[in-house]
């Protein structure tokens, strides 16, 4: 399993270079399958990766609670920082 993190597109084919190097490079390593998750709130990189060919294959929510006073700052602290795009 490997990780990337793509921020910011600046519309000057950076992204997709990117993407093409990982495909070569996950090919190379005896891979078949990519897969990718995305927060729901990042729409405009579904876009993104569907004219890659991509497919969205699941929906998803998380759930989280804190049970006492001490423990919500812990949550806090799961809860992703994205701009809606």
């Amino acid at each position: 399993m490997a990780g990337l993190v793509v921020r910011v597109a600046t519309g000057e084919g950076a992204g997709r270079a990117l993407m093409e190097r990982a495909e070569r490079w996950i090919t190379g390593q005896g891979c078949s399958v990519i897969r990718l998750w995305s927060s729901s709130t990042r729409t405009a990189l579904h876009r993104f990766y569907e004219k890659l060919g991509y497919t969205n294959i699941k929906t998803q929510y998380s759930f989280g609670k804190s049970v006492n006073s001490k423990s919500s700052s812990v949550l806090e602290a799961l809860i992703p920082r994205v701009d809606i795009e």
